[in-house]
């Protein structure tokens, strides 16, 4: 009996001798990846999807009820202040104005005349007041130059009133007729016409908009209208700093158009030139995050006190320098490591 408890303990001993030498065996034929701590930005980002859109945009839209004659522009064009967008049919509207305009010179005659007879008229009523002085003439006669004298007036006042009405509607008419030209007010670029030859537009009313021809952006105003997830807002305010890579094929100067769909990543905290881990160098446990570092290829376990970190790299504020090599995988072998460990690495560069 005592053989055989002597026997089972020599198997069992020679069991855990032989799973010994295969850890062993297996830990010396893992070849670990190293990395380098380095002095880089780490930024935390989030991603947010959105839409291109114009921060500045100017929508044209008739005072007149008209016929659209000429378009001059497209979507998409570039166009330069006081440049003619479009034009409607002006026939009416000059019409007007030269009606106006001729009514007004008539009235001027008409005032000059006046003019002349109220000259006449005074001369007139001065030699009858001679000759009443002198008791040649009855004072009805005298009376009634006066009064043709007072009349004249009031009747060239009358026609200057009317001159500066006629004046004023010349005016309108002509505004009205400048008013079927569209301009561009600055340098802008064409977002939407949304008119053609040959089609009526109406002026806005009181709570009616009128019809829109078109609808012009500065250039320089693309914004990007971002749907941030709601379990981000906590991270995001505004005067954030925004990555966003963009890939487009450009033909000439294709420009954006708003509606665009984009994707932008939203930098919520950065740290400029720090020591710079990758991400899969920290282990963490109950004495907190430590690294592996490597030093004439011994493992060596370090502490490190961790501070931003990014989707690839952590920033260490304290326990490693950069420079430092550590180790970044394979993750089921970092576990077991013990301080001190002697191993076999995979450099950057892919030597051993």
């Amino acid at each position: 009996m005592k053989k055989v408890g002597v026997a089972l303990g020599l198997l069992v001993l020679l069991a855990a001798l032989v799973v010994y030498q295969r850890s062993q065996q297996h830990r010396s034929e893992t070849t670990f990846n190293i990395a380098t701590a380095a002095i880089a930005e780490v930024s935390k980002t989030i991603l947010a999807s959105g839409n291109m859109r114009f921060d500045t945009q100017l929508e044209l839209r008739s005072e007149l009820i008209g016929v659209v004659s000429r378009v001059y522009v497209k979507q998409g064009d570039r166009v330069a202040r006081g440049e003619l967008l479009l034009e409607l049919d002006k026939t009416l509207f000059r019409a007007r104005f030269e009606q106006v305009s001729s009514t007004v010179a008539v009235q001027k005659t008409a005032i000059a005349r006046l003019d002349v007879l109220l000259t006449e008229d005074r001369r007139k009523e001065r030699q009858l007041r001679k000759l009443f002085d002198k008791n040649v003439l009855d004072q009805d006669s005298l009376s009634d130059a006066q009064n043709k004298v007072k009349l004249r007036i009031l009747e060239l006042e009358g026609a200057k009133y009317r001159l500066k009405q006629l004046q004023a509607e010349l005016a309108q008419a002509e505004d009205s007729l400048a008013k079927t030209e569209f301009r561009a007010p600055e340098d802008a670029l064409v977002i939407t016409v949304g008119i053609k030859p040959g089609e009526t537009v109406i002026p806005s009313a009181a709570s009616i908009p009128g019809s829109s021809l078109v609808t012009l952006a500065k250039a320089d105003s693309y914004i990007a209208r971002l749907r941030v997830d709601e379990a981000d807002l906590e991270d995001v305010s505004s005067g954030h700093g925004v990555y966003y890579p963009v890939d487009v094929r450009l033909v000439g100067a294709a420009p954006f158009y708003p509606g665009m769909s984009c994707r932008a990543e939203i930098v919520v905290s950065a740290a400029e030139r720090t020591v710079a881990v990758p991400i899969a160098a920290i282990l963490q446990d109950d004495k907190g995050a430590y690294v592996w570092s490597v030093k004439n290829n011994t493992a060596k376990r370090q502490a490190i006190t961790l501070g931003v970190s990014s989707d690839v790299s952590q920033q260490a504020l304290t326990g490693i320098a950069a420079g430092e090599a550590v180790i970044v995988g394979p993750a089921r072998h970092m576990a077991g490591l013990e301080d001190g460990q002697t191993i076999a690495v995979n450099t950057p560069g892919g030597a051993q």
